[in-house]
């Protein structure tokens, strides 16, 4: 099978040019394959290092789309490396809270206590300042807290959180 698009390089990867790169070949994919049903639109995309999401949604539905957050999360060696760590993205679609967030942590059996680790330090990630809340009073976002146990920014608190990533053993 031919591949549909360039190779990103050793050289594209090195400049910082591989974000985009692979943003507009994901694009060019979904359009290919879904023919004009697939116009899509970035609604976040972030990098660490080798791990990357991408937040598309289709055309028809941007509108819906608001207060969009994105975060990373340093865990690699004390957290000042980004060789480990996670990519988040929140917002709000409609009046649903959802986020995204892709992980790259410590491999083997034999680090599971710096996974946990890796995992509670990701975990409590908050995504976007309290301005960037979805705009409700403050009174319900003290019932959102109250009721879900953390701030609306935080990653438990969302309606939809979907977390992904490597971060199996070995």
């Amino acid at each position: 099978m031919r591949p549909m698009g360039r190779v990103l390089t050793r050289e594209r990867v090195d400049s910082g040019k591989a974000l985009q790169a692979w943003q507009g070949e994901i694009i060019k994919a979904m359009q290919h394959v879904f023919g004009e049903e697939g116009r899509v639109e970035v609604v976040a995309a972030r990098q660490l290092v080798g791990v990357m999401l991408f937040v598309l949604v289709r055309s028809s539905i941007r509108t819906l789309v608001s207060n969009v957050a994105v975060e990373a999360c340093r865990t690699g060696l004390g957290g000042m490396t980004g060789n480990k760590g996670a990519v988040a993205v929140r917002f709000q679609l409609a009046y649903t809270t959802v986020a995204f967030v892709n992980v790259h942590m410590c491999a083997h059996t034999k680090n599971v206590a710096q996974r946990n680790k890796e995992y509670e330090s990701i975990g409590n990630m908050a995504v976007g300042a309290p301005a960037d809340t979805p705009s409700y009073p403050e009174r319900i976002q003290e019932a959102i807290k109250q009721q879900r146990g953390a701030a609306p920014g935080h990653l438990l608190a969302q309606d939809v959180l979907v977390f992904m990533g490597d971060q199996l053993p070995d």
